[in-house]
């Protein structure tokens, strides 16, 4: 199983436009796709002119994220179209935060992992949420209108902090995962894929 998470930047409003339109977008872009291979224990930091991982070549494979719809939207339009990433087929994805919400736990990745009462080296970074939100949106634009982004920048801390935000999502999604497993075996409830569906 495939863990990821992506950080994007954008010129219009992911949460009035939806993730398939905002993915649609010619603005909208990749900062960085960080994952984890949990049948091999190994992780990595995928950015935009990388050679794509082998990983994500495997037909087979299965890929989980938190609210995976938004993943698959940025994979399908523009990790394949752009980079020339293999597509997915969607009974390839599941959703954590649906098996979340099917438990009766909030849809938030923070917020559930505070209610499982996950360790501080595996919670959501809420800090790092302040530098995505700002980088997901451009600095400034030229005289012309063109989007100047955070990259434009000398100094590629904020870069690095992102991916570390990135990086953190991703281990707080999987330890909501195998404590989803584990409550899954103590309720009567059986335990369902969920797919991220249009």
């Amino acid at each position: 199983m495939i863990h990821l998470d992506l950080e994007t930047r954008a010129v219009i409003d992911l949460t009035i436009c939806g993730s398939h339109r905002y993915s649609l977008d010619c603005n909208t872009d990749v900062w960085c796709l960080c994952y984890h291979d949990t049948s091999t224990d190994t992780s990595g930091t995928w950015y935009p002119g990388d050679k794509v991982p082998d990983l994500f070549l495997d037909p087979f494979t299965q890929f989980t994220a938190w609210n995976a719809q938004f993943e698959r939207n940025i994979h399908s339009n523009i990790l394949v179209p752009r980079y020339g990433f293999e597509p997915i087929d969607v009974d390839q994805w599941e959703d954590t935060a649906a098996w979340s919400r099917q438990l009766g736990l909030p849809a938030s990745l923070g917020k559930a992992g505070e209610v499982l009462g996950l360790p501080s080296d595996q919670k959501k970074d809420k800090d790092g949420r302040t530098l995505m939100m700002k980088m997901a949106k451009p600095r400034n634009y030229t005289a012309t209108g063109e989007p100047i982004w955070w990259d434009d920048l000398e100094d590629h801390k904020m870069l690095d902090d992102l991916v570390d935000y990135c990086k953190q999502d991703v281990l707080a999604e999987i330890a909501i995962s195998k404590m989803l497993t584990e409550v899954s075996k103590f309720t009567n409830r059986q335990t369902i894929t969920y797919y991220a569906r249009d």
